[in-house]
């Protein structure tokens, strides 16, 4: 082959000059890229700051709740403490005048939205209960230990749950010692209505 024939040739078939450098269609996906991958992770931070959000503020009103719930409880408790410690103090109770402290309790339980009273003495007799007629012979068991503690102390003592032995029902109590001469003469129960608590 002449010089002149390579020469022709060599600019109709040149040689490959190295990687083919990218089109303009491989641009365009790198800039979509670029645009779209802080786009989806702006998306991503800002769902999770929304759910941030919200799981914070459901929080937040949950412990407001729980808040209004428990000073609603110990509003209720306060009240039964206030009623107690007045029916404590009655004269009738402090003599054995049954029938005329039954009716004084008779008279403010209402208050108390369905609750309920029963008088214990020391040794754990059952000397009265608002629940039970007159006519019925009230049981003889051991004292609690919220009365216990109430008698020890001379302060109100609120129970856990137990199921009354008059009535077989569950419920808890506040127990209230009554003196007499500065010795304890009887505990005086009122129930804490689970029924009120509930509502």
């Amino acid at each position: 082959m002449t010089s002149s024939t390579r020469g022709i040739a060599d600019r109709t078939n040149p040689a490959p000059a190295g990687p083919y450098p990218y089109t303009v269609r491989h641009y365009f996906i790198l800039l979509a890229l670029a645009v779209a991958v802080p786009l989806v992770g702006l998306a991503f931070y800002a769902s999770w700051r929304v759910a941030e959000g919200e799981r914070e503020a459901t929080q937040a009103a949950l412990l407001s709740n729980a808040r209004s719930l428990a000073a609603a409880v110990n509003r209720e408790i306060e009240k039964h403490i206030a009623v107690g410690t007045t029916l404590a103090h009655s004269s009738a109770l402090l003599a054995g005048d049954w029938t005329e402290f039954r009716r004084q309790a008779d008279a403010v339980l209402p208050y108390l939205s369905g609750s309920w009273l029963s008088v214990v003495d020391p040794s754990g007799q059952v000397r009265l209960n608002t629940l039970a007629t007159p006519d019925v012979t009230l049981p003889h068991r051991p004292l609690l230990a919220a009365e216990q503690q109430a008698l020890d102390t001379g302060q109100p003592v609120v129970s856990d749950v137990i199921t009354g032995v008059v009535m077989n029902r569950r419920a808890a109590f506040v127990a209230i010692p009554v003196l007499r001469d500065g010795r304890p003469a009887y505990v005086v129960d009122i129930t804490l209505n689970p029924d009120r608590f509930s509502a």
